[in-house]
């Protein structure tokens, strides 16, 4: 029925109204056949008003009315055996491609899977020389720092007997150091006591003491 339809073009309808100029601006709007006016907007068509568009439309009814009177009550032997043999080739075409892509599907999941393992297991081989190489360069390691420690503490006893010493000799300059300076301050005050003694006496009397 739709190419009964686009078998009537708008321009040949012959519709009061609808003149070259009308119909040229429906054919700007893609409203050229009898087809073509079943879609919406056909009144968004600048000249084109209600009137004219029921027009169209039943113009359009009419021509879809012959067409449904002038179609056979049921198709011809030959156009059914053409119709089922053109399904019958289409679908069998359509089955060998879905095969086709269901064999390339297959294909390249499994590329995709060996690519997958070997991936796995260059991954696991390459983990398990890491782990070699660390637990070989860590055993190496083990002497070498145990060796280092020992030498650290060592030189840790070294230098903590020296630095006893040095605090020794140290603490024994300051016991010194105090007691000469005891001495001094002793000897200092006596001095200070004579002094002040000479003062309070006279010379005369500073003699005679020193007579007595």
């Amino acid at each position: 029925m739709d190419s009964w339809m686009r078998g009537y073009p708008i321009a040949s309808s012959y519709l009061s109204g609808i003149g070259p100029k009308n119909a040229a601006r429906l054919a700007e709007h893609n409203f050229v056949t009898a087809a073509d006016l079943d879609r919406y907007g056909l009144t968004s068509v600048p000249g084109i008003g209600l009137k004219r568009a029921d027009a169209l439309r039943g113009w359009r009814d009419r021509v879809r009315a012959k067409g449904e009177a002038l179609a056979p009550a049921r198709l011809p032997q030959a156009e059914v055996a053409r119709i089922e043999g053109k399904f019958q080739n289409e679908r069998s075409r359509r089955v060998e491609e879905k095969r086709g892509l269901e064999a390339q599907l297959q294909a390249r999941a499994h590329f995709i899977r060996q690519a997958h393992a070997l991936e796995r297991v260059g991954v696991d081989n390459e983990e398990r020389a890491h782990r070699d190489a660390n637990a070989r360069e860590g055993a190496g390691l083990r002497p070498r720092y145990a060796a280092r420690v020992t030498q650290l503490d060592k030189d840790l006893q070294a230098r903590s007997a020296k630095d006893q010493a040095t605090v020794a000799e140290l603490t024994q300059k300051l016991r010194a150091f105090d007691q000469s300076f005891s001495v001094l301050q002793w000897n200092c005050a006596k001095k200070e006591r004579e002094g002040a003694k000479y003062d309070r006496l006279g010379f005369r009397d500073f003699l005679r003491s020193a007579a007595g």
